[in-house]
């Protein structure tokens, strides 16, 4: 054979010659790597340390969000490379990248065929090299102990070693397996989960339950380690391997021990409880061989919770989940849901996805409208107009609103303003792409970063009037025309496909913000698309099986996703058609408020899920279906084979489900586009605008939080700061620098007004729909201007920044040693998250870092913490999350686990529940809470709320009396504050009465007596029934309507002054200082009789 003849060639070939025979051989030999030279590669490929080294010698690459893999460059990264391994590069986030995966393939592939020409030889030095690795003794020293220093292999014997490691070994086991894997991609990432997994759930409950001189121990670690030979056996059969006479000695026959014997033997020693099912359930998915799960082994790696209390009186979200029979939703909650009362033990340290939704999207929208208002105030007064009533100029906040979507989709604009508000727009989606990038949301790393990208909104109404002017068929035509040129490689028959399909999207949308074309194209996915498609469209499953083969043209299998190709519109395509000037844009919802408040909304819960483990609806259907198995545990089942227990399930899991869509953004409320939706959403904004025009004075007792958490001298410190804490810039910073700092530190505190605008519609589900109507419209400036004129927003504001900057204030009088730090303040911040670490590294980088000023009189206040110079960022975001949790309940915000469980997220719920939902989440929040903490904290806040609130009843009496007159007035101030009174709406208005009040109203109204604590600043009654704002409405309507109309038909019946205040009682605005004031007088002085006569 000629000399160079190809070695592969050769041993490929079916027939070989005597010579070619020889030649193999001789190669063969030559290539064979000496003993020496084998004991190195296999540290290298097996060891830890090695592999940890090579990581670090490695250049650290900045990714490259703009790098595309194309055909040449695929190509040439592709040669001498195992197809098997090509999806490796979908990882690559840069060229460089890119190549240095190449050369670590390529380096694995060359050892591992230089290990195989050792034969068994090769194979033994690869588990001789686990078995031996230093790091791994090491570590396994920490975890068993000095009298167990014997490690088996990671590949071939690990399961009696995760057994018997428990939690420690779960850490060190994946600590172990992780830089091997990582610098060798031929070898498969399973192998982590794994390895996580069967550490994960033994050590804890054995050590717990029996104790470590139980005689059971010693058994249990004898079948340990003859399940682990076995074991171990088994594998290396299952590898191809020959056992040795050696090995067969060490290993035992094929016959003894028998392995699913030998687990049965090692379960039986388990205790049969509820808190061991993860450890039996590990054990059975070893016997089964069932892989371990990476995403579910981390998401449950906590099934034993802490436990909460005050179970027997509580009904919210989280706690209903919290008490589930079923260990993976009580695990599921504990990760998803803020606990309103807080553990047994006062801790609280996990950053739940509820938490971190709320903060993430408060100071996203409040870093967006710090930009994008003063740039509408400054388009204001370049069109002439003024500038005071901004916040209520609807039509023209909608026309800067539509300018700036089109700037920030490409449309040139010389108007200043604009530019602005398209500036702050573009920087918004671009930061939060990051954020969902370095979160690991999937398929975010696909998107292309794109500076004119604006969320596609398909405007139902805007669709309807184009085609009042042209026909459906012309309008596909002028989608397809659109999406031929926005794309490559799409043809006439595709493209005329995909606008029709896509065009049947949009109009069976549940809701318009919840689907997204772009989503659609993008997803290459199959069952990310089934399930995209599902959740936002009303197609049936045969009409979604026939759109998901036309927008997914089949593959190979080795082309990255990041090569396959994609869809789009052009978003500048225009055409005349039957004499219409058609834009692509007038398609589209260019509401930016609207848009960008809808993708805050939804963006911001996948980065909050993404932080909690769940990165995708595939992930978050993995952890569903594990719940489910859960519920099949007989430990488990057993408690819910009665009718009541299914029913209970039931609601557990459909609780669960809203959990989702809440945080996801996708509307409880079904159909809420429809009829009854919009007619009940329509009628709460009248009732706000009815009867909540005195909320403020019912806010004003929260300031007693405030005094008891921070202190009577901090609060009276901060007493001169009042209006500069309320002061805003032009530029849109706040004029205090350190509450500016805060602002954009913790949840945007404070900043409700400024992102309350008309049309950004926050309150519900923002642009989800986009059917408003003029008189919804109109509704939306009435809400805004009931919240201003109540003193709402007033009240609100300067109680949530006086909170913020007090306690930001306390936290650092602490560090610095300026206030003692004592007992009950460090159970305090426990309770809010800080690991007792974490609290003294804060404390130290503020000592190091922050700037204070010295006040005079006043004291020394802090001026900035300067967050940006602190050695630990991520200690910087804990910290803001803990603080924001904390400061949700010293001027209570509500998070949605803390709710209560039943009732309030369809569209009665929300009705009936109108103006509830605050004092029933105080419920647990406060009062629970409080006697759950039972310090000085609790007492001095408690007091304090008292009174302010019965202070404030006497002011608001007060100045409601002014208007009426004579013996009206005299009646209504001696019913008011008299003694009883003043006492009784005290405790009404205290923030830690909660529910108080209207049980026993209730109570005494369905025993047919009168009411006691009848009180609200609304006007409205106390009991549950009639206190309701949409019953109400009516009763006062009908009444109303019933007297005008007796003293038409009937002339012995008299329309009187109380006929008068039934129909004001019914107009909105009719309890707002000024006008009740105005109204009052205008009826007490009228020619009408105080009462009819009839």
């Amino acid at each position: 054979m000629a000399e160079g003849t190809n070695l592969d060639l050769i041993a490929n070939t079916d027939y070989l010659s005597i010579q070619d025979e020889k030649l193999l051989k001789e190669t063969e030999e030559k290539e064979k790597i000496s003993i020496g030279e084998g004991i190195k590669l296999a540290a290298q490929q097996e060891m830890i340390l090695p592999s940890i080294l090579k990581s670090f010698s490695q250049p650290q690459l900045e990714p490259n969000y703009d790098f595309r893999l194309d055909d040449n460059l695929f190509e040439d990264l592709t040669k001498e490379i195992d197809p098997s391994y090509w999806d490796e590069f979908g990882n690559a986030s840069s060229k460089q990248q890119a190549y240095q995966i190449r050369q670590r393939i390529l380096d694995a592939q060359e050892a591992n065929k230089k290990l195989q020409t050792l034969g068994f030889t090769g194979t033994a030095l690869r588990v001789g090299a686990a078995i031996l690795d230093p790091a791994a003794l090491t570590a396994d020293l920490v975890t068993f102990g000095l009298a167990r220093p014997f490690i088996y292999a990671n590949r071939a014997s690990r399961y009696s070693k995760y057994i018997r490691g428990g939690f420690v070994g779960a850490g060190q086991a994946s600590l172990v397996t992780a830089p091997v894997v990582m610098n060798d991609p031929t070898r498969d990432l399973k192998e982590i989960g794994y390895a996580a997994v069967m550490g994960g759930a033994i050590t804890s409950g054995l050590t717990r339950f029996l104790g470590p001189k139980h005689p059971d121990i010693n058994k249990f670690d004898a079948k340990s380690r003859e399940f682990g030979t076995a074991t171990e056996r088994k594998n290396l059969k299952e590898e191809g391997l020959n056992i040795t006479p050696k090995g067969e000695k060490y290993f035992g026959s094929d016959k003894n021990p028998n392995i699913n014997e030998s687990i049965d033997e090692v379960d039986n020693l388990i205790p049969k409880n509820e808190v061991m099912i993860p450890t039996r359930q590990v054990i059975k998915d070893v016997q089964t061989g069932v892989q371990a799960d990476e995403l579910l082994d981390n998401f449950f790696d906590r099934l034993n919770i802490t436990p909460t209390v005050a179970g027997k009186v509580r009904a919210d979200k989280s706690f209903v989940l919290r008490k589930s029979a079923n260990p993976y939703m009580r695990s599921a909650s504990e990760k998803l849901l803020e606990d309103s009362v807080g553990n047994k033990d006062f801790s609280r340290s996990i950053l739940t996805a509820d938490i971190q939704k709320n903060n993430y999207a408060a100071t996203k929208l409040t870093s967006f409208y710090k930009e994008y208002e003063p740039a509408f105030r400054a388009y204001l007064k370049e069109i002439g107009k003024n500038t005071k009533l901004a916040r209520y100029n609807l039509n023209d906040r909608i026309e800067f609103s539509n300018l700036v979507s089109r700037a920030v989709r490409g449309e040139v604009t010389d108007i200043a303003s604009v530019e602005k508000g398209s500036i702050a727009t573009k920087r918004l989606f671009k930061t939060m792409l990051d954020d969902l990038r370095k979160d690991g949301v999937t398929g975010a790393a696909d998107i292309l970063d794109n500076p004119n990208y604006f969320p596609r909104h398909w405007s139902i109404m805007r669709l309807q009037d184009v085609q009042e002017k042209i026909s459906e068929k012309k309008l596909i035509n002028f989608l397809k025309n659109s999406l031929v040129k926005g794309s490559s490689n799409l043809s006439e028959v595709e493209g005329l496909s995909l606008a029709s399909n896509i065009l049947r999207m949009i109009r069976t949308a549940k809701f318009s913000d919840g689907f997204s074309v772009d989503r659609v194209l993008n997803t290459t996915d199959e069952t990310q698309l089934r399930n995209l498609i599902t959740d936002y469209t009303d197609l049936k499953e045969n009409e979604i099986s026939s759109l998901v083969k036309v927008l997914l043209k089949p593959q190979p299998p080795q082309v990255p996703a990041r090569l396959r190709r994609r869809a789009s519109f052009d978003e500048t395509h225009e055409e005349t058609i039957d004499g219409v000037s058609i834009k692509f844009s007038d398609l589209l919802d260019n509401n930016t408020e609207g848009v960008v408040g809808a993708y805050i909304n939804q963006m911001s819960g996948h980065v909050a899920f993404a932080r909690v483990g769940i990165k995708s609806k595939e992930d978050y259907l993995k952890i569903l279906d594990q719940i489910r198995k859960g519920y099949e545990l007989p430990e488990v089942a057993k408690k819910y084979v009665t009718k009541t227990g299914r029913i209970r399930k039931d609601f557990e899991l459909d609780t669960l489900e809203t959990i989702y869509k809440n945080i996801i953004g996708i509307p409880t409320e079904k159909n809420i586009t429809g009829g009854v939706a919009t007619v009940a959403r329509n009628l709460r904004k009248y009732n706000y605008a009815n009867v909540f025009n005195q909320v403020g004075f019912a806010q004003i007792p929260e300031l007693g939080n405030i005094i008891g958490t921070a202190g009577v001298r901090t609060f009276i410190k901060y007493m001169p700061e009042f209006k500069n804490i309320l002061t805003r810039a032009k530029d849109g910073k706040l004029s205090n620098e350190f509450l500016d700092e805060i602002e954009t530190l913790v949840g945007g505190t404070g900043s409700n007004r400024l992102v309350d605008s008309v049309i950004n519609r926050t309150d519900d589900f923002a642009g989800m729909t986009t059917k408003v109507g003029k008189i919804e419209k109109t509704l939306d400036v009435a809400t805004r201007i009931t919240s201003d004129f109540s003193g709402f927003h007033l009240v609100d504001t300067l109680s949530r920044r006086l909170a913020a900057i007090t306690s930001f204030d306390k936290l650092a009088r602490h560090a610095t040693g300026k206030l003692k730090l004592k007992p009950r303040d460090i159970k305090r911040y426990k309770n809010i998250g800080f690991s007792e670490k974490e609290l003294e590294d804060v404390f130290r980088n503020i000592r190091k870092n922050s700037s204070f000023v010295e006040g005079g009189l006043t004291g020394r206040k802090i001026r900035r913490l300067n967050v940006d110079q602190w050695d630990n960022q991520d200690l910087v975001n804990k910290m803001s999350l803990y603080m924001n949790r904390h400061l949700r309940r010293v001027i209570q915000e509500n998070n949605y686990g803390e709710m209560l469980a039943m009732g309030q997220d369809g569209t009665i719920g929300k009705t009936l529940f109108q103006f509830k939902n605050f004092v029933m989440t105080a419920y647990s929040k406060q009062l629970l809470h409080g006697l759950h903490m039972r310090d000085l904290t609790f007492f001095m806040s408690f007091m304090s709320s008292t009174l302010i609130a019965s202070l404030v009843y006497v002011a608001q009496q007060s100045i409601q009396s002014i208007g009426k007159t004579g013996e009206a007035r005299s009646e209504f101030l001696e019913n008011r504050l008299s003694p009883e009174a003043i006492g009784a709406a005290t405790f009404q208005r205290n923030t830690f009465s909660t529910l108080i009040p209207a049980f026993l109203d209730t109570g005494l109204y369905l025993a047919g007596g009168n009411p006691f604590l009848n009180y609200r600043s609304s006007g409205l009654e106390t009991n549950l029934l009639t206190g309701n704002p949409t019953v109400a409405l009516g009763q006062k309507a009908v009444g109303a309507i019933r007297s005008t109309g007796k003293s038409i038909i009937d002339d012995e019946y008299d329309f009187s002054k109380a006929d008068a205040y039934k129909w004001l009682r019914i107009l909105p605005y009719q309890n707002m200082l000024g006008i009740r004031n105005v109204m009052q007088y205008m009826i007490d002085e009228s020619d009408l009789p105080r009462k009819s006569k009839w």
